[in-house]
């Protein structure tokens, strides 16, 4: 089910996210490269966009499993992660 992210999400964002970089994304980045780019979110960040930002998650038997970001303002995708 596709639905509007609550704050409630932020750590299944986070979770996804970074599932999405480690397992998808390790054939094209180098490990210190994959681990900068997970460690620069955390639960925080991820609470402040879900507050500021449109964010999309979509959700499987109750999990999230994929999320994206639109910035309203610069009318861009910021992100779309599936784990």
């Amino acid at each position: 089910m596709l639905r509007l992210a609550l704050v409630s999400d932020a750590p299944a964002v986070l979770q996804t996210r970074t599932a999405a970089i480690r397992e998808l994304a390790s054939s094209h980045y180098s490990k210190p490269e994959i681990e900068e780019w997970c460690s620069s979110r955390t639960v925080e960040t991820c609470h402040e966009s879900i507050e500021r930002q449109v964010v999309l998650v979509e959700e499987i038997d109750g999990e999230v499993v994929a999320f994206g970001q639109l910035n309203r303002e610069a009318s861009v995708v910021e992100g779309i992660y599936v784990s």
